[in-house]
């Protein structure tokens, strides 16, 4: 079926139709996908940079299985995420990193902190 929308509505649709379209649309270098268990209530990460615990919100675009879909300008393809739970996060606090280990999925460079 070509045409365009104007063409196109006045096409009945039929049930168990079929169609096939091509969608254009820009990407976004600010979405991410990192783990569900690392975004914090209120849409918020907690990320570290420098032994220093900073408390990041990003907005929730998706979530599928194990994994959201964040945007954010502040985060980074190499940000490290905190994905275990603390007692008391404040942004700032000093942290020490025990390990590091795949987690941040948008870059293929895996930077979680527990």
């Amino acid at each position: 079926m070509t045409g365009t929308s104007k063409n196109a509505s006045k096409i009945p649709a039929l049930i168990n139709s079929f169609v096939e379209a091509t969608i254009f649309a820009q990407s976004n270098s600010s979405v991410f996908a990192v783990d569900a268990n690392a975004v914090r209530a209120g849409d918020l990460l907690w990320t570290v940079e420098d032994d220093t615990l900073r408390v990041l919100p990003v907005r929730s675009l998706y979530r599928s299985g194990g994994t959201a879909y964040v945007i954010s300008d502040a985060l980074a393809e190499d940000t490290a995420i905190v994905n275990s739970a603390l007692a008391l996060a404040t942004d700032g606090m000093s942290v020490k990193v025990e390990t590091e280990t795949a987690q941040l999925k948008a870059s293929g460079t895996d930077s979680e902190v527990n």
